[in-house]
């Protein structure tokens, strides 16, 4: 036995096995592979899988999907376009979209002044995680008084920050 021999058989015992990989049957994804070398039987299936692609239905908006082009097979993801809205401004669009009705179902009134709250909504369906946060509007650094610390002034609700610098 030749060097190139064992190598090729070293190959085959590590996986590597040569030949090319055949179609089953057509509109049938599984390939089948016979080793030139060793006489392995090998199968895969290999999938010709398109991007996802929107559905297009309206009832749900954010639904995906992708599929096979050869055996048909598919799946399907949501894709939420997510973007923060404020409690305010949800309230006001509550009564005209999907999303404002989504929103005003968790946050209920306006709550005293908090005009920073809100949460991350979809645009495209309302779906929330129900979770709520503050999105401050950082106005420019500014030392007030002859003070030797910086701080800055939230832009919509007024609420200062010292706490960094």
């Amino acid at each position: 036995m030749g060097l190139m021999d064992r190598v090729n058989q070293a190959k085959c015992k590590t996986g590597m096995h040569a030949g090319d990989w055949l179609w089953v049957a057509p509109g049938n994804c599984g390939q089948v592979r016979t080793c030139t070398r060793c006489g392995n039987v090998s199968n895969r299936a290999q999938h010709n899988v398109t991007d996802w692609a929107f559905v297009g239905d309206p009832t749900q908006p954010c639904l995906m999907e992708r599929h096979c082009e050869r055996c048909l097979g598919g799946e399907t993801q949501l894709q939420h376009q997510q973007e923060f809205k404020y409690q305010q401004d949800m309230e006001k669009e509550n009564a005209t979209s999907v999303a404002g009705a989504a929103f005003a179902v968790f946050v209920g009134v306006l709550d005293g002044g908090v005009r920073c709250r809100g949460q991350y909504v979809c645009s495209r369906c309302g779906y929330t995680d129900g979770r709520a946060s503050d999105q401050h509007i950082w106005g420019d650094l500014y030392q007030r008084g002859g003070s030797t610390r910086y701080q800055r002034d939230c832009l919509r609700c007024g609420k200062v920050d010292q706490s960094m610098f």
